[in-house]
This record gives structure tokens, C-alpha cells and sequence, in this order.
């Protein structure tokens, strides 16, 4: 059996890497193919859900809280402007701070349980 032998600077970045191809993937899929959610669950709950995950798994590869933070918001406008490119998505100001909410919530939880784990 093979084992791959990878660079601890580099698989710090996978968490990050896979996470972002899902969201690209989610904003890749047609407006009309999206799945309905229940009524009184906003897009902007599920875009802020979706950055607290990032928040998390973006926070390993960076040395500081404030980078992996603006990781996030700049994650959430790439995605938000990679939307443009999508049949019947757009690109919201209002979801990008739902993201950047959620990156802020993702970031912080894990720098309270870095914290927490470290004392």
C-alpha cells in the first residue's frame, strides 16, 4: 500500500482548499435546480451557516485570527461574484455580509476552542 507523505505546511491548507470548492460548487448549481428551502429559513441563514463553516475551516492555515477572518469575507465576495456567472443566481451585498457574519462566528468559536485547548 502507498502512503503519501505530504508537507505539514501544505496539508494545513487542504481543510481550506475543499471547503472553498464546495462553496463554488453549491454557487455553480442554476438558480432553478436549487432545492427549496422551508419557508422560514432565509437565504441568509444558509449563507451564514455556510461562513461559519468557513470560518472553521479556514482558521488552521493562518497564524492569526484576523487573516483567517479576512479569508472569509474575501472567500464570500469571490463567491458572491463568481455567482454573475451562474443562469439565475446574482451577486448580493446582503449575502456577503451574511457571510462575513458567519466567517466572524467560524473564526471566533475556533479561536475559543484553540484557546481553551491550549490552557
Amino acid at each position: 500500500m502507498y502512503q503519501i507523505h505530504m508537507n505539514p505546511k501544505v496539508k494545513k491548507y487542504i481543510p481550506l482548499i475543499l471547503y472553498a470548492l464546495f462553496l463554488l460548487g453549491l454557487s455553480s448549481v442554476p438558480a432553478k435546480k436549487l432545492p427549496q428551502a422551508p419557508q422560514w429559513i432565509s437565504d441568509k441563514m444558509v449563507h451564514f451557516a455556510l461562513y461559519t463553516g468557513a470560518g472553521i475551516a479556514f482558521y488552521p492555515p493562518f497564524s492569526a485570527p484576523l487573516q483567517s477572518w479576512a479569508a472569509t469575507l474575501v472567500m464570500g465576495a469571490l463567491d458572491e461574484n463568481y455567482q454573475r456567472l451562474t443562469p439565475g443566481r446574482t451577486c448580493d451585498l446582503h449575502d456577503w455580509f451574511a457571510d462575513a457574519l458567519g466567517g466572524t462566528l467560524g473564526t471566533t468559536l475556533t479561536l475559543l476552542y484553540a484557546k481553551r485547548r491550549h490552557s
